[in-house]
Protein backbone atom coordinates (compact mmCIF):
# COMPACT_ATOMS: atom_id res chain seq x y z
CA UNK A 1 0.00 0.00 0.00
CA UNK A 2 1.43 3.30 -0.19
CA UNK A 3 1.81 6.08 1.57
CA UNK A 4 -1.32 8.04 -0.13
CA UNK A 5 -3.57 5.01 -0.29
CA UNK A 6 -3.04 4.68 4.23
CA UNK A 7 -4.05 8.34 4.23
CA UNK A 8 -6.70 8.35 2.23
CA UNK A 9 -8.04 4.97 3.95
CA UNK A 10 -7.20 6.82 7.21
CA UNK A 11 -9.19 9.79 6.36
CA UNK A 12 -12.12 7.50 5.52
CA UNK A 13 -12.19 6.04 8.79
CA UNK A 14 -12.03 9.05 11.10
CA UNK A 15 -15.05 10.29 8.55
CA UNK A 16 -17.30 7.21 9.02
CA UNK A 17 -16.86 7.82 12.68
CA UNK A 18 -17.85 11.45 13.03
CA UNK A 19 -20.81 10.07 11.55
CA UNK A 20 -21.74 6.99 13.42
CA UNK A 21 -20.72 9.54 16.59
CA UNK A 22 -23.10 12.37 15.34
CA UNK A 23 -25.92 9.72 13.88
CA UNK A 24 -25.76 8.18 18.26
CA UNK A 25 -25.53 11.32 19.42
CA UNK A 26 -28.77 12.32 17.19
CA UNK A 27 -30.32 10.01 19.25
CA UNK A 28 -29.99 10.86 22.60
CA UNK A 29 -30.31 14.58 21.73
CA UNK A 30 -27.29 16.89 21.93
CA UNK A 31 -28.87 19.86 23.33
CA UNK A 32 -31.21 20.53 26.06
CA UNK A 33 -33.23 23.48 26.80
CA UNK A 34 -33.75 25.69 29.98
CA UNK A 35 -36.13 24.25 32.30
CA UNK A 36 -39.51 26.49 31.86
CA UNK A 37 -42.45 27.08 34.16
CA UNK A 38 -45.61 26.44 33.82
CA UNK A 39 -47.79 28.53 31.63
CA UNK A 40 -45.04 29.71 29.05
CA UNK A 41 -44.66 29.99 25.24
CA UNK A 42 -41.13 29.88 24.50
CA UNK A 43 -39.23 29.70 21.08
CA UNK A 44 -36.49 26.96 21.83
CA UNK A 45 -34.42 26.82 18.95
CA UNK A 46 -34.85 27.94 15.13
CA UNK A 47 -34.28 25.92 12.07
CA UNK A 48 -34.24 22.40 11.85
CA UNK A 49 -33.68 18.91 13.58
CA UNK A 50 -35.14 16.06 15.65
CA UNK A 51 -37.23 16.39 18.91
CA UNK A 52 -36.01 13.74 21.34
CA UNK A 53 -37.50 14.25 24.83
CA UNK A 54 -39.85 16.28 26.62
CA UNK A 55 -39.38 16.24 30.41
CA UNK A 56 -41.36 17.00 33.25
CA UNK A 57 -40.21 18.38 35.93
CA UNK A 58 -42.77 19.27 38.29
CA UNK A 59 -46.41 17.95 37.70
CA UNK A 60 -49.64 19.37 36.97
CA UNK A 61 -53.32 18.22 35.61
CA UNK A 62 -52.10 19.66 32.64
CA UNK A 63 -50.37 18.85 28.90
CA UNK A 64 -46.88 20.27 27.96
CA UNK A 65 -46.99 20.66 24.38
CA UNK A 66 -43.66 21.18 21.55
CA UNK A 67 -44.87 22.46 18.05
CA UNK A 68 -42.67 22.55 14.80
CA UNK A 69 -42.70 26.25 14.11
CA UNK A 70 -40.51 29.39 13.56
CA UNK A 71 -42.20 31.75 15.81
CA UNK A 72 -44.19 31.35 19.23
CA UNK A 73 -47.06 33.31 16.92
CA UNK A 74 -47.01 30.35 14.58
CA UNK A 75 -48.43 27.42 16.91
CA UNK A 76 -51.50 25.66 16.25
CA UNK A 77 -52.50 22.35 16.23
CA UNK A 78 -51.45 21.38 12.82
CA UNK A 79 -47.97 21.99 13.81
CA UNK A 80 -47.80 20.08 16.77
CA UNK A 81 -44.74 17.90 17.58
CA UNK A 82 -45.45 15.84 20.85
CA UNK A 83 -48.33 16.90 23.53
CA UNK A 84 -47.50 14.98 27.19
CA UNK A 85 -49.70 14.78 30.06
CA UNK A 86 -47.87 16.47 32.76
CA UNK A 87 -49.78 14.59 35.28
CA UNK A 88 -46.50 12.71 36.35
CA UNK A 89 -42.90 13.45 36.49
CA UNK A 90 -40.46 12.26 34.46
CA UNK A 91 -39.51 11.69 30.50
CA UNK A 92 -41.47 11.19 27.27
CA UNK A 93 -39.47 9.52 24.50
CA UNK A 94 -40.42 11.83 21.31
CA UNK A 95 -37.95 11.15 18.18
CA UNK A 96 -39.74 13.44 15.86
CA UNK A 97 -38.09 15.58 12.98
CA UNK A 98 -38.46 19.03 12.60
CA UNK A 99 -38.18 21.43 9.96
CA UNK A 100 -38.73 25.33 11.26
CA UNK A 101 -37.63 24.84 15.21
CA UNK A 102 -39.43 23.99 18.30
CA UNK A 103 -41.85 26.23 20.78
CA UNK A 104 -42.12 25.36 23.99
CA UNK A 105 -45.46 25.67 25.82
CA UNK A 106 -46.06 25.05 29.36
CA UNK A 107 -49.62 24.37 31.11
CA UNK A 108 -50.18 26.30 34.49
CA UNK A 109 -48.17 24.78 37.38
CA UNK A 110 -45.91 22.79 35.04
CA UNK A 111 -41.82 23.42 34.88
CA UNK A 112 -40.39 21.39 31.90
CA UNK A 113 -37.61 20.68 29.06
CA UNK A 114 -36.56 19.62 25.96
CA UNK A 115 -33.68 17.77 24.47
CA UNK A 116 -33.49 17.88 21.12
CA UNK A 117 -30.61 17.19 18.32
CA UNK A 118 -30.57 20.53 15.62
CA UNK A 119 -29.38 19.64 12.25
Amino acid sequence: MTDNAIITAAQNIAIAINSLAKSTAGGYGTANSLTYAGGTTTQVVSGAGRLNNVTVIIGAAVKVNVYDSATTGGVSTSNILASVDATNVGTTLVNKVYKDGLVLVTGAGVSANITYSPS
